[in-house]
């Protein structure tokens, strides 16, 4: 996302609902402006499927102050085990980017009125429009170089 947006995640390290989870804070030139939560691995407490889901849109409060966006993005990948990376399959690369195109959606709005911030109050089949777009990279070669190695033979 650097690469292709300008911004930035730098992890957050924060006690979370589970061990696997992990929080990353979204910066645009060095400002902070929202927080991403991932809960990536699948585990039986977990509902089937991916999503993303906003948890708070950014709005001005009554006396001015700025609340900052945060999301989440829920998947069921294979687990990761202390002897074995989660492997993700193509598929699962493109679901991954999907939701974060939702994500980004939500979390890039730039909006001050709760209601319609982020992915608020946007039509559903214009929803789908940032998540499809982003996915769209899970495709392209140069994308996949930036990360994609057999997990054994790199």
């Amino acid at each position: 996302m650097h690469k292709l947006l300008g911004i930035e995640f730098r992890k957050v390290d924060i006690k979370l609902w589970d061990e696997k989870a992990s929080a990353y804070d979204l910066y645009i030139n060095n400002e902070l402006r929202s927080r991403l939560y991932l809960d990536l691995e699948a585990r039986s407490s977990k509902r089937g499927g991916a999503w993303m889901n906003n948890w708070q849109s950014h709005c001005l409060d009554e006396k001015g102050k700025e609340i900052l966006y945060s999301a989440y993005i829920v998947c069921n990948f294979p687990a990761s085990s202390d002897t074995a990376p989660s492997l993700l399959r193509h598929d699962d690369v493109v679901t991954l980017f999907h939701e974060m195109g939702h994500a980004l959606h939500h979390m890039l709005s730039t909006v001050n009125e709760n209601s319609v911030s982020g992915v608020n109050g946007v039509e559903w089949d214009a929803v789908e429009f940032p998540s499809q777009f982003v996915e769209s990279f899970a495709y392209e070669p140069q994308v996949l170089k930036l990360f994609a190695l057999h997990h054994n033979s790199g």
